[in-house]
């Protein structure tokens, strides 16, 4: 399911999503051009949780380990990955930042990652694989979406086995649906490392931890903008 747009009651300009864009797109063209540093970038900025947890092992302060959860959420690991970030960031963040305003949601956006990244070093605390990608900030906005707007339908592309469609599918069930998709492959992810002892591939409990954070954060600024809301 591919969301194309969501609809919001405000005109507000959303200049934080809109600057989110444009620099993971302008680290990602750094990537690109410097393809001999890619990896060293990706091991150096990337957030490892071992390295988190044991950090003089890796030759790392304490400092610089945690400076890791905030740079890895600027770097991606190819075309499909930075674009469908791109989508949902702009789809969700620009409905999102219009609903609490520019300086709450870059909280929201960056807090957002960090409680994806430290669920994940909780999951797996041995991990010497580093994560990167935005996924667990625009988790975040997700969850906080679902909080702030529940009953607003979002436009959806569906592609099907000859064709695609477009419906109209509320937050309430479609946000559910993604949560559970992710919970799921982050289980069977545990399971797979229990059993072989790699860990690899996607950081799902990333997306999780982003996720519960964006609903808990949204829940409680959807309580704050009612209150002060005008009788």
């Amino acid at each position: 399911m591919i969301p194309l747009r969501v609809q919001s009651d405000s005109t507000r300009d959303p200049v934080v999503t809109r600057a989110l864009l444009f620099v993971l797109l302008g680290v990602f063209a750094a990537q690109l051009f410097l393809p001999r540093f890619g990896e060293a970038l990706i091991m150096t900025f990337g957030f490892m949780p071992a390295r988190l947890l044991h950090p003089g092992l890796f030759g790392y302060s304490l400092l610089a380990s945690i400076f890791t959860i905030f740079t890895s959420q600027l770097l991606h690991g190819g075309f499909v990955h930075l674009g469908g970030n791109l989508v949902y960031l702009w789809v969700f963040g620009s409905g999102v930042e219009r609903m609490i305003g520019a300086r709450a949601f870059l909280i929201l956006y960056i807090a957002g990652g960090v409680a994806g990244s430290l669920l994940h070093a909780v999951v797996f605390p041995t991990s010497t694989l580093p994560s990167i990608g935005a996924s667990g900030c625009i988790a975040a906005l997700l969850g906080a979406y679902l909080a702030l707007a529940p009953m607003r339908p979002i436009v959806t592309l569906i592609p099907l086995i000859v064709s695609w469609i477009i419906v109209e599918i509320p937050g309430i069930v479609l946000m559910p649906v993604w949560f559970a998709m992710q919970f799921l492959n982050g289980w069977f992810s545990l399971q797979a490392a229990k059993q072989t002892e790699e860990i690899g591939g996607i950081a799902w409990w990333a997306h999780v931890g982003g996720f519960g954070f964006g609903l808990i954060l949204g829940a409680a600024l959807r309580r704050k903008i009612r209150d002060h809301a005008p009788s």
